[in-house]
This record gives C-alpha cells, sequence and structure tokens, in this order.
C-alpha cells in the first residue's frame, strides 16, 4: 500500500537505535540534572542504592550529604551560632540595668571579656526582654537626703527598700550624684545578705568555712569584710551563690569596675 502524503514510517531497528540515543543523551546530561542507575534494579522505589543524608539517615542525600530539611536546620544554626553560656547570660541581665548610655558601656565591657559580638549579645538580650531602664518618677529632695547620707554604710538593696525603688533606680540616682555604690567600711553579715539575696545563716557558714577571706572590726566592733575580699569571694566560689537572686546593681558595681 502507498503511504500517504506528509507520513513517515519508521522501521523496529530505527525506533530502537532512536532509544538508544535518547538513553545516551540523558546519560550525558546526568551529572547536571538525574544520575541514571547502570543496573535498573537501582531505581526501585524502596531507595535502594541511593545514598542517605548523614544526619537523619532517613531521607535521600544531595551533594553534599543531607537532605533539604537538615541542611535548612544546620544553616539556621549556624546564622544562630552556639547558645550563650548561663554565666554570660547571668552577666547580660545585669548589664542592662541602667540607661541606654550605661547599657551600652555594660555591652562594650561584656563584648571585650568574652569575645562575643557586641551584636550577638543585643539580639540574645531583645529576645529574652532586657531593656534599659526607661524614665523613672521624680526624686523628692527627702529622697536625695536620704541616699546621701546612707550611701557607702548599707547596701543598695537596703535603700532600695527603704525609698519603694528599684535597685536600678537608687543605683542611677548614685551614679548621676558621683556617689560610689560601694561600702567604704567593708560588708558586714546583713550587707552580705541583702546583697546575694541569701540568709544569714547562710553567710555564717561561708564565713565559717573561710571563703569570705580575713575578716575586720568596723564600727562597734562589728565584723566585716573588704571589697577586695568579697570580690575574690565571687570570682573563685560562683557555685555558691545564684546570679539570679544578687542585687544587680551592686554585683554590676565590681563585675564591670563602676564606682
Amino acid at each position: 500500500m502507498a503511504s500517504a502524503p506528509g507520513r513517515h514510517h519508521h522501521s523496529p531497528e530505527m525506533a530502537i537505535s532512536a532509544v538508544i540515543a535518547g538513553n545516551g543523551e540523558r546519560r550525558r546530561r546526568g551529572s547536571l540534572e538525574v544520575a541514571i542507575p547502570d543496573d535498573p534494579s537501582a531505581a526501585d522505589g524502596d531507595g535502594a542504592g541511593m545514598a542517605m543524608c548523614r544526619t537523619c539517615s532517613q531521607r535521600k542525600a544531595q551533594s553534599d550529604g543531607l537532605c533539604g530539611g537538615c541542611r535548612l536546620t544546620a544553616f539556621a544554626e549556624r546564622r544562630a551560632g552556639a547558645p550563650l553560656p548561663p554565666d554570660v547570660v547571668a552577666e547580660l541581665r545585669f548589664a542592662y540595668v541602667g540607661n541606654l548610655r550605661e547599657v551600652s558601656a555594660n555591652l562594650d565591657r561584656l563584648a571585650a571579656r568574652t569575645g562575643i559580638p557586641r551584636e550577638r549579645l543585643r539580639s540574645s538580650a531583645y529576645k529574652r526582654g532586657f531593656r534599659a531602664s526607661g524614665q523613672r518618677h521624680l526624686w523628692t529632695a527627702e529622697e536625695i537626703d536620704y541616699l546621701e547620707e546612707n550611701l557607702g554604710s548599707v547596701s543598695v538593696a537596703y535603700i532600695a527598700r527603704k525609698l519603694g525603688r528599684s535597685r536600678g533606680s537608687v543605683a542611677h540616682k548614685a551614679s548621676s550624684l558621683e556617689r560610689s555604690l560601694r561600702l567604704t567600711d567593708g560588708y558586714n553579715i546583713a550587707n552580705l545578705r541583702d546583697v546575694f539575696g541569701v540568709s544569714g545563716e547562710r553567710v555564717k557558714r561561708w564565713l565559717g568555712r573561710g571563703l569570705l577571706g580575713k575578716a575586720h572590726c568596723g564600727v562597734g566592733h562589728e565584723v566585716r569584710f573588704t571589697e577586695e575580699n568579697i570580690a575574690r569571694f565571687i570570682r573563685l566560689y560562683p557555685g555558691e551563690y545564684d546570679l539570679s537572686r544578687v542585687d544587680q546593681a551592686w554585683y554590676k558595681a565590681l563585675v564591670f569596675g563602676r564606682v
């Protein structure tokens, strides 16, 4: 029968040759698109012969040895960095006591001491809700007189309780008056109880174990400890106190070297 115009007939040999040529083209493109296994059994639906993710071992790996989900997780971890150590988080919270200028200076000191980038510290603080102190109600003349009379003889925590203010507010006002937060005659047991947020009995146990260093007699033959000894105690025995309970303003004065 004569063939119809415009139609082409191929022999079986030509069809087989075309398939073989097509497979060759796919193989040439395999390095860029899809790898075609030599063994047809390797393409079974159960994933036999395919490399699995080196992290989860549950999904097919891509060229870097990771599946899509594990790659995204790894990227997020690299971007966020390792979690901040608990002691750095505690100091970061204390660094946010004060106004914006004080907080900025504290962040600079903390970044320089720990080697952690300042922006990472700020980002971590923001996520945890740490903020610089905002505007507070104005101080009265009577409050300022009481503050000036008692700074250096009693703790910031004691003054804050008496005035009904936060410790940060007292510390900020003392700084504006250019007055020191440090106790000039050293710390007695009651002072240490206030600044560390512990019981008097616990302070006495520290004394009995010799952790507070050599004591001296203050006014009225009261047992007191120098600031150098207390700073040494803070540095050598961090497991003896809870950073979340200490007087933040006082601790900041020692750690960051504020007067």
